[in-house]
């Protein structure tokens, strides 16, 4: 891993646990993990392609949101220094709420 590559992966890192922490206040905020990645997805994910708009757009915003969510759900165990558990890992729901 080259020097910018690990730069990229830390900030990444750090943003998503703390989208996570903002996430877990969601009752309180109403920022859910589903809101916070409509509101970061598009800025995380951007692609020149849905840039142009039309319906591909929208269609691509929402596999960005979905992608963004599964990240902030699941930060602590994308991002962990060691691996976990089988049987402590998380089962993932319909909805996610994390």
């Amino acid at each position: 891993m080259n020097i910018s590559t690990a730069l990229h992966y830390r900030t990444l890192k750090y943003l998503m646990q703390h989208l996570a922490r903002v996430a877990e206040r969601g009752h309180m905020t109403g920022m859910t993990p589903r809101n916070v990645a409509i509101v970061w997805a598009p800025n995380l994910l951007r692609c020149k392609e849905l840039e142009v708009g039309g319906v591909a757009a929208l269609q691509g915003v929402g596999v960005q949101a979905v992608v963004t969510e599964f990240l902030v759900c699941y930060a602590d165990l994308i991002f962990c220094d060691t691996l976990p558990q089988v049987g402590n890992l998380p089962h993932p729901q319909g909805n996610a709420v994390c």
